[in-house]
């Protein structure tokens, strides 16, 4: 059993502590033994004060680490989202090209380097804004200068009347490429803003390319250009807008014709596409003018001309191929071209097939 008491020895008090048991001797006699043990209750309440200051020690260490741990985190967190909203206020501003140098590979390091790609491609946009509204100035300036100057012209007797007759063709086809521009710019607008839809459905394409043929014809025929059709199959159906693919082969044949010298020849083709399985790949080929490696990314941008197409491309405005391949793209399909200056240059864009049982 345990008995706790306390006595007063020499003036103190003491806490005194017993246990009893029992022992039993070798002899067979049996004894029950009790143990004291006795401490001064100052030396308790001594130990006790000191456990308590400790305690207080320690937890006034703590609190104290983790006011400095929590002001470095929070310093650590505030100081890029400041950066972050002054870089914001920046580009609201229109100042794109600020950047954030935040490294860290958290989610604050995480959301700095979409920050960085959000100003990226608004820096991107803002540049082609304003490419763009300096092409279209330039475009719409030289035809309507040329249009205003030759009427002019005309009207105050600057120009003889027999050569009135060559002036007005100059203006027709100046009011020409205006109608031209104008359309093409909206419908390439349309197209990068998801206005217009394209109508899927299953069509003979060496068809759509008889068609397309016979319809520039008159070109053809006037630089004297032989024109190949090569078909793996006589009928080859595919799935897509039939009039937007009319118009995809139209402005890539019209091209060829273009920067084809007289008596040159075009090679169109379509075949099935070795790198993808139910694909067919049409091909457009002329033995033109080339362009180097260097144009071939930049073909697609919208007016874009390269200097050898500037002598040879009057009417053009350089929208033709990025009306392409936004119709290409819409498809989910790929464009692409080869070229080698001074030996020609050959368009690809691939369709999805639809054999002929799986249609009935």
């Amino acid at each position: 059993f345990f008995k706790n008491s306390s006595f007063r020895e020499a003036g103190d008090l003491w806490l005194t502590v017993g246990r009893s048991f029992k022992y039993e001797h070798t002899s067979g006699d049996n004894f029950m033994v009790i143990i004291y043990l006795h401490t001064p209750v100052n030396e308790l309440k001594q130990a006790r004060y000191a456990v308590f200051k400790y305690f207080l020690i320690s937890a006034g260490a703590a609190v104290t680490i983790a006011f400095i741990l929590v002001y470095i985190f929070s310093l650590r967190l505030s100081n890029p989202l400041k950066q972050i909203k002054n870089a914001a206020g920046r580009i609201a501003n229109g100042e794109f090209e600020k950047r954030l140098d935040i490294k860290s590979k958290d989610e604050i390091g995480e959301l700095a380097r979409t920050f960085n790609q959000m100003a990226g491609a608004l820096q991107n946009i803002e540049e082609m804004r304003r490419g763009f509204i300096a092409n279209v100035s330039h475009e719409l300036r030289t035809p309507m200068t040329s249009i205003r100057g030759f009427i002019e012209g005309i009207l105050d007797g600057t120009i003889p009347e027999e050569k009135h007759r060559e002036y007005l063709t100059i203006v027709r086809d100046e009011a020409v490429r205006l109608n031209r521009l104008v359309n093409d710019l909206l419908d390439l607008a349309k197209m990068e803003s998801g206005e217009i839809h394209i109508n899927m459905i299953d069509f003979n394409i060496n068809e759509l390319i008889r068609r397309a043929v016979i319809k520039l014809e008159s070109i053809i025929s006037e630089k004297d250009l032989e024109v190949i059709v090569n078909f793996e199959e006589n009928d080859v159906f595919v799935k897509g807008d039939s009039d937007a693919i009319e118009r995809v082969l139209i402005n890539l044949i019209h091209n060829a014709v273009k920067f084809t010298e007289p008596g040159g020849m075009i090679v169109i083709e379509t075949a099935m596409y070795k790198k993808e399985k139910d694909k067919v790949v049409v091909s457009v080929a002329d033995n033109g003018i080339g362009m180097d490696k260097s144009e071939l990314d930049m073909i697609w941008e919208r007016f874009y001309k390269s200097d050898k197409s500037r002598s040879q491309d009057k009417l053009g405005v350089g929208l033709g191929l990025a009306i392409v391949k936004n119709i290409i793209n819409e498809h989910g399909q790929k464009i692409w071209v080869e070229s080698e200056p001074g030996k020609g240059s050959t368009f690809y864009f691939t369709l999805n097939r639809v054999y002929k049982d799986k249609r009935e």
